[in-house]
């Protein structure tokens, strides 16, 4: 009691989570973030991970604690990527995961679940809401990774968000995974480096 520790403490470790659509809007943490956060990043741990490209991010940055938004709970759209959906085995009747979704899944969450990485914020989708972002890995960008590995495919509404210097490194590895005919673009059927077409291959 007299060194005043843990929850004796004057300012006791206990967090008040916020949850964007409730407690705080989307929009709000975005300006905040570009206002107030060092190189217009926030500091975030990934709590969960839904798809390839959606997360649960917990806001742990200590520079958003004057602006109310520490400790801010936000689901996270990947800048620039679509995955598959994974299925839901709650709802009657059970839906399945769309094909490649849990591999998508299983790449994202070895690299990033519980980790504490820095996210730029581009903006919010339509519902204003969830927010849409680059995660800064420090290996490199987790959205080329995903294309590259054909986990994914690029998502044309939210990769306008992001600078036009950083789409076509994108597309390079979107297009690199489809004539390599990697997992997502199993079925693709296109032109290869020599322009030669490639045979079809069945689905089923």
């Amino acid at each position: 009691m007299n060194s005043r520790v843990g929850v004796h403490s004057a300012k006791p470790l206990v967090r008040k989570v916020l949850n964007a659509g409730d407690e705080f809007q989307a929009m709000t943490l975005v300006e905040k973030v570009k206002r107030i956060c060092t190189n217009g990043s926030v500091t975030c741990v990934i709590e969960y991970i839904f798809d390839g490209s959606r997360y649960r991010c917990m806001v742990t940055d200590p520079e958003l604690e004057s602006a109310g938004l520490l400790y801010g709970s936000f689901t996270l759209i990947l800048a620039g990527v679509s995955c598959p959906r994974v299925g839901n085995s709650r709802v009657t009747p059970p839906t399945p995961s769309e094909p490649f979704a849990d591999a998508a899944r299983d790449f994202v969450e070895l690299r990033l679940l519980q980790r504490e990485l820095k996210i730029t914020l581009h903006g919010t989708d339509k519902s204003g809401v969830c927010l849409v972002g680059t995660v800064n890995h420090p290996r490199g960008n987790i959205a080329a990774e995903v294309l590259k590995n054909g986990l994914g495919r690029i998502s044309d509404w939210s990769i306008r968000m992001l600078n036009p210097g950083d789409v076509p490194p994108l597309r390079i590895v979107e297009n690199t995974a489809k004539v390599r005919r990697l997992q997502c673009f199993v079925c693709f059927l296109g032109v290869s480096n020599d322009n030669i077409r490639l045979p079809h291959i069945s689905c089923i």
